[in-house]
């Protein structure tokens, strides 16, 4: 009885022996590791996008040396769900999908700001830009452009900002008829690019004429305004249509001459939008072949004035050996522009900021400044124009 019992008692000893080698030996000790994982994003509800979203985070896990060395990145899933979200900024945990013998010991960031957006569609005029110079003796007629507009898809605060809809063309290499395809161009009101938009169709046909003649030139139609304009209002935009003519003439003449002017239009106490036909006032010796007739659109509006209080302050330059405080944290500001404008204008508008570049502690006044994000608004007043600026030096 005894031997028995004495021979279970060490076969127990070997199977706990034998148990604690396979976790020891076989999965081995336990290490962390580092991953670089794309964030997906889920459940987004229907007409809606995102805009600029973090496409990736760090996840480090935990487990045993030999798996977590063998392991794929992906094998580890990261993902925001957006279930059930409408319009605006959301500030959302990052969500981890890993197999059973991993353990996600941290997550960074662990939350993600996303904004969403409505999706929406806006037609929109094609305008053809031409660089460079047609070759002497060569002239263009109007350029046709098929189609003539497109439909652009995209997210509504970045379709707000779509201003221009444009080919480029050099002249330069134009010799002859020629029908050419491109893509258009989205640009802002800066001239940049606006990515992150659809449009279709994505190709636009140009069919381009060219026409020999002894010599020629391409120059922009400047309208000759005169006067002034009544009151509060201002002239937001002036267009001429056409905008280019080619004119005609000798070489030498030809050189001397960037642009053509129109003939005077009087704007004196002008207060509405109106549209002008007039005509070219073309040099001796100059000519055009098209009908000397200019259609110019000068587009009036009212300019007035609006205050935009608490604008938070930014500081700049700082030095990571100091703390900062300010007094006050906030200014008020006067502008000025067009009404269109100047009443959609918003804290989010501007940028204001404080300099301490160099500065070491102590009590100082310094300038506050302001610039606008936009075109077209004027910075009248800032109130204060100098805030107060406590730098302290911070404890080690």
């Amino acid at each position: 009885m005894l031997r028995r019992k004495l021979t279970i008692f060490l076969i127990s000893i070997l199977l706990a022996f034998s148990f604690w080698l396979f976790v020891t030996v076989g999965e081995g000790p336990e290490s962390e590791r580092v991953f670089n994982v794309n964030v997906t994003y889920r459940n987004m509800g229907e007409g809606l996008t995102m805009l600029e979203p973090l496409d990736k985070v760090e996840i480090k896990i935990r487990g045993s040396k030999q798996r977590i060395t063998t392991i794929k990145e992906s094998s580890i899933v990261a993902y925001i769900d957006l279930k059930d979200l409408d319009t605006g900024t959301h500030n959302l945990e990052v969500k981890v999908e890993s197999p059973s013998f991993l353990k996600v010991v941290e997550i960074y960031p662990s939350r993600i700001s996303v904004y969403l957006d409505k999706m929406i569609s806006i037609e929109k005029n094609v305008r053809v830009d031409f660089i460079g110079s047609l070759k002497t003796g060569l002239i263009i007629e109007e350029p046709e452009i098929t189609p003539n507009k497109i439909s652009i898809n995209g997210p509504s605060k970045k379709i707000e900002t779509i201003r221009d809809v444009s080919i480029t063309i050099d002249l330069t290499t134009i010799n002859s008829d020629i029908t050419l395809s491109s893509i258009p161009k989205i640009k802002d009101g800066l001239g940049n690019d606006i990515s992150g938009l659809s449009f279709n169709p994505s190709i636009v046909t140009i069919n381009i004429k060219v026409k020999s003649i002894l010599s020629s030139k391409v120059v922009p139609v400047i309208p000759n305004l005169t006067g002034e304009i009544s009151g509060d209002y201002g002239i937001k935009k002036v267009t001429t249509s056409p905008s280019i003519v080619t004119i005609f003439g000798k070489v030498d003449e030809l050189s001397n001459i960037n642009y053509i002017q129109t003939e005077e239009i009087k704007i004196n106490n002008l207060s509405e939008s109106k549209i002008f036909t007039t005509k070219l006032v073309l040099p001796n010796n100059i000519e055009i072949k098209e009908e000397n007739k200019i259609s110019v659109q000068i587009i009036i509006e009212k300019k007035i004035s609006k205050s935009i209080s608490d604008l938070n302050i930014s500081i700049k330059d700082t030095n990571d050996n100091f703390n900062y405080q300010i007094i006050p944290k906030t200014v008020e500001i006067e502008i000025y522009g067009f009404s269109s404008i100047i009443n959609e204008a918003n804290p989010s508008d501007f940028e204001v900021t404080i300099s301490v570049l160099n500065l070491t502690e102590g009590e100082y006044n310094l300038k506050v400044n302001v610039i606008s994000l936009k075109e077209d608004i004027k910075i009248v007043r800032i109130i204060p124009s100098e805030i107060k600026v406590l730098i302290t030096k911070k404890e080690e």
